[in-house]
């Protein structure tokens, strides 16, 4: 057992947040923060941090909260997991697209690599984050099982690359529901499917064997009433974004962390649940040489979970070029887990 060498993409993080943000206020883009909600505190009583704020999530998740989508998710890869002895059936490299938390790869990814390890030769993690692809292989090592670990440090949905080395099987698992977190705004029609696509299509173009597999999962609970309390009771974890926007931003003093609520909208014609930023007062203020006017109640969509229905996910797969192998459900579960295969070029 071996870990190959970590593979950096580099970028400049801090300019990179700055940009997004000054985009986000001043309305040239929607949607696009999603990225930057795990922060990590830099300083004692640090208000940036996402991470940990996230961690509380899922502890008050497992206590029973609204916030559904973590347990549900696990529950239905868990009823996954023995039902795929044909995906498995063979020797393979498994790729875990977001790794995410310690608890995310020991509940999503490893009873996968547990109940099948005879056949997985290699795990690869792939993620933006270091910090998370060093914890993830971390994880893996530790389970002391008979493969190698690697990691990439790419952005999986817009760099290209190829998950590795030919070799006959390669099943990739994207979990988190991360495939249908889109950056965009999420009130025009028609864009969030043909931009779902086009994530399956760069999903596949990353496959470099001769049998390649996606497990992917999809929450497609579309009740507004039901999406409003799970994702308002996580409002700690988004706000913090707005005080490392104060941190690691040039901002001035006319921008208040304090000053806005966040409320969820659900939009029918785009199947988008949309979280965003309201101002509570007027605001006025500048980031680097750009300057911002905000109005009280203005609407400002910093992040999506979009809820497409079945038909309309399973559809953006098959224009990618693949095949739904199986839709593995739970009765009263929102969140299934479907098969796909690569069609072969």
């Amino acid at each position: 057992m071996s870990s190959a060498v970590l593979l950096k993409n580099t970028k400049t993080n801090t300019s990179d947040f700055a940009h997004d943000v000054v985009d986000f206020f001043a309305g040239h883009r929607a949607g696009h923060l999603s990225k930057w909600l795990y922060s990590n505190p830099q300083f004692e009583g640090d208000k940036a941090c996402g991470a940990d704020a996230w961690k509380h999530v899922i502890e008050a998740a497992k206590r029973g909260s609204d916030y559904y989508v973590f347990l549900k998710e696990k529950s239905i890869i868990r009823h996954a997991v023995p039902r795929l002895k044909d995906v498995f059936s063979q020797s393979l490299r498994m790729i875990d697209l977001g790794p995410g938390s310690e608890e995310a790869i020991r509940d999503k990814v490893m009873p996968f690599v547990h109940a099948y390890a005879p056949n997985v030769r290699e795990y690869v993690g792939v993620d933006v984050s270091r910090d998370t692809l060093t914890m993830a292989r971390n994880e893996v090592l530790a389970a002391g099982l008979p493969m190698e670990s690697g990691s990439l440090e790419r952005d999986f949905i817009q760099d290209r690359f190829f998950y590795g080395d030919r070799t006959n099987r390669e099943v990739a698992a994207i979990f988190g529901l991360t495939l249908c977190n889109m950056t965009i705004d999420p009130r025009v029609p028609g864009l969030p499917s043909k931009l779902l696509t086009s994530y399956f299509q760069r999903l596949q173009s990353h496959f470099n064997s001769k049998e390649n597999w996606l497990m992917v999962t999809q929450d497609t609970n579309q009740d507004p009433a039901s999406l409003a309390r799970a994702y308002e009771t996580i409002t700690d974890h988004y706000m913090r974004l707005l005080y490392r926007i104060q941190r690691d931003t040039p901002v001035t003093s006319g921008f208040d962390p304090e000053g806005f609520r966040m409320e969820v909208d659900y939009f029918d014609n785009t199947q988008a649940c949309a979280l965003c930023f309201v101002p509570e007062k007027d605001m006025a203020f500048s980031i680097g040489d750009e300057s911002f006017a905000l109005k009280k109640g203005q609407r400002l969509y910093f992040h999506n979970a979009f809820k497409f229905d079945e038909p309309t996910f399973l559809s953006a797969a098959r224009s990618a070029g693949f095949d739904v192998v199986q839709s593995v459900r739970e009765k009263e579960n929102p969140c299934v887990l479907h098969v796909l295969k690569a069609r072969m070029s």
